[in-house]
């Protein structure tokens, strides 16, 4: 008498974060070769059971996002975890014409920043006329 021959299967899970680190909420996570799909929770998070033994790709959206994909291994028994960085479609798009992905990213912090603490001097004197001026640093 034969033995039923069981596919072996494990876990995977991660946590999806956009270019800052914050955890993304709603965001698809999909095992296309597999037919599984899920969205994150509020933290971030997505976990899949069941996940046959081996490589795959996952595929990550976000609600606007460009579509972006990583490899896992999930082993026969156990947990594997994968987690996803998101990067604006703007950044995908000039990563793949040869534009340094980390450059752009940091000119989007620095400029958030500066507009941000521009907001708080100009809250700071609310209803005033704010002069700026710039220092000649030459002399």
């Amino acid at each position: 008498m034969a033995l039923p021959v069981t596919a072996h299967a494990g876990e995977l899970s991660g946590v999806v974060r956009d270019s800052v680190a914050q955890p993304v909420a709603g965001a698809t996570v999909e095992v296309p070769e597999l037919g599984l799909v899920t969205q994150t929770d509020t933290d971030g998070r997505y976990s899949f059971a069941d996940v046959a033994a081996g490589e795959h790709r996952i595929a990550v959206e976000q609600v606007e996002g460009a579509l972006q994909f990583a490899s896992v291994t999930v082993p026969e028994q156990g947990t594997a975890t994968r987690n996803v960085f998101l990067y604006p479609r703007r950044v995908v798009e000039e990563a793949a014409t040869g534009v340094n992905p980390l450059e752009t990213m940091l000119l989007d912090v620095l400029a958030a920043q500066a507009w941000e603490e521009a907001s708080e001097m100009t809250a700071a004197d609310a209803g005033e006329a704010v002069n700026w001026q710039w220092r000649d640093l030459d002399g």
